[in-house]
C-alpha cells in the first residue's frame, strides 16, 4: 500500500501481522506542508478473503468492536469533520456519533489513542472534537411516534409524525380530530421516497398533554 498519511499506515499495519517492510518512496514539496509517500509491504501476510469479502468482514467486525470500527475510520484518506463517515471501497456509511466515546476510550485503553496523539494524527484529532447528539424528545399518541422540535428563531413547538402511506397519515389526523386535536398532513420528500407528514403546531401540543 501507499499513502501520505501516516494514521493509514499504521491503521493498514495493525490489521496484518508478520514481518512488514516500510520504506519511503519520494518526499512532496507543496507550497503548505512537505508530505512524505509511504510504501509498505505485508510480507508474512496472505490475503484470505476476495474483495467483497473483505468489505462485509471488515464492515461485520466494525458493528462489533470499537477498535475496528476506527480502523475503517482512520483507513479512510477523506476527511470528514462533521460526520463519523466510514468508507469500503466505494460505498460510505454515516455512523451515529454516539459511537465516538466508545472509540476513543477503546483506543486509549490499549495505547493506540497516544500513539495517535504522539503523531498528531488529523483524522484523529477531529474525531475526538466530534461530539454526539443529543436524543431527539419524543412522544407516543395511540401507538404513533411523534418527535417534538423546538424552533429556535420564532421559538416555536412542534410536534411530528413520519409515516409511510396517505393512508397511515389521514388515520392518524382523525384519531386526533376525535380527541380534538387538529393536525396538518403534507406530503414530504427525502431523496426519491416520498413521505406524509402529521404536524401539530405549539397549541395543538398543549390539547393534547392536557387530556
Amino acid at each position: 500500500m501507499k499513502t501520505t498519511n501516516v494514521n493509514q499506515l499504521l491503521a493498514w499495519a495493525t490489521t496484518r501481522y508478520g514481518l512488514l517492510l516500510v520504506r519511503i518512496d519520494a518526499i512532496h514539496l507543496n507550497k503548505s506542508i512537505p508530505t512524505i509517500e509511504w510504501s509498505a509491504v505485508a510480507a508474512d501476510w496472505k490475503q484470505q478473503w476476495s474483495g467483497r469479502e473483505r468489505k462485509a468482514a471488515a464492515l461485520k467486525l466494525s458493528e462489533q468492536h470499537s477498535l475496528s470500527l476506527l480502523t475503517l475510520y482512520l483507513g479512510d484518506g477523506c476527511r470528514h469533520p462533521e460526520a463519523l463517515t466510514i468508507a469500503v471501497g466505494n460505498n460510505k456509511e454515516s455512523k451515529p456519533k454516539r459511537l465516538v466515546p466508545e472509540m476513543i476510550a477503546a483506543a486509549y485503553e490499549c495505547g493506540y489513542g497516544k500513539l495517535l496523539d504522539a503523531i498528531r494524527c488529523e483524522k484523529w484529532s477531529m474525531l475526538k472534537k466530534l461530539t454526539p447528539q443529543e436524543d431527539p424528545v419524543h412522544a407516543e399518541f395511540a401507538g404513533y411516534r411523534f418527535w417534538l422540535i423546538f424552533g429556535r428563531e420564532h421559538f416555536t413547538l412542534r410536534a411530528r409524525c413520519l409515516l409511510k402511506s396517505e393512508e397511515a397519515a389521514n388515520t392518524l389526523a382523525r384519531a386526533l380530530a376525535r380527541a380534538g386535536v387538529q393536525a396538518r398532513v403534507r406530503v414530504c420528500t427525502q431523496g426519491e421516497r416520498k413521505y406524509w407528514l402529521v404536524e401539530l403546531s405549539g397549541r395543538e401540543i398543549l390539547k393534547l398533554a392536557e387530556r
